[in-house]
């Protein structure tokens, strides 16, 4: 399986140096009105734990969740930093497609495949969201549709 791919679309999703795709980065991430968060913890129960007492425990929406704690837990495994800017979010999607890179490149095909299975089953709802809120020519919602696809195409 080739890794770049994984490395080219996490960079795909970065805030855009080319002022041409700019207003769609701001629509896209920016935007109030229409705006996505590509964090997984957004997308699923704050905690899978069944001692969990707090309220919130089972809905979604809050970061920080278990699958964050687990992707750090990943990323201390193989030595990886997250930036700066992204230690509240772990489990952005920039990170979790950059760290199946990794994982590919290093041979970890398995490791991989477990990886998409148990932290990137949220995409596909991600791009629902996507599809709802921005237009159908925002160039990031393209290459949100890119990643479901490939992650079809090479683990499902």
């Amino acid at each position: 399986m080739n890794s770049e791919i994984w490395f080219e679309l996490a960079d795909a999703l970065k805030e855009p140096e080319d002022w041409n795709y700019r207003d769609d980065y701001l629509e896209a991430f920016v935007h109030p009105k229409t705006r996505i968060i590509p964090v997984e913890s957004l997308f699923r129960p704050w905690s899978e734990g069944e001692k969990t007492e707090l309220p919130f425990a089972r809905q979604k929406g809050y970061l920080l969740s278990d699958r964050s704690l687990h992707m750090r837990e990943l990323l201390n495994q193989y030595g990886l930093e997250i930036p700066p800017e992204m230690q509240e979010t772990p489990d952005h999607l920039i990170i979790e497609l950059e760290f199946l890179g990794f994982l590919l490149a290093n041979g970890k095909g398995e490791e991989a495949k477990a990886f998409v299975g148990e932290h990137l089953d949220w995409v596909p709802e991600l791009v629902e969201e996507a599809r709802r809120r921005l237009p159908v020519d925002n160039r990031y919602l393209r290459v949100l549709q890119e990643v479901e696809a490939k992650i079809k195409e090479s683990f499902v």
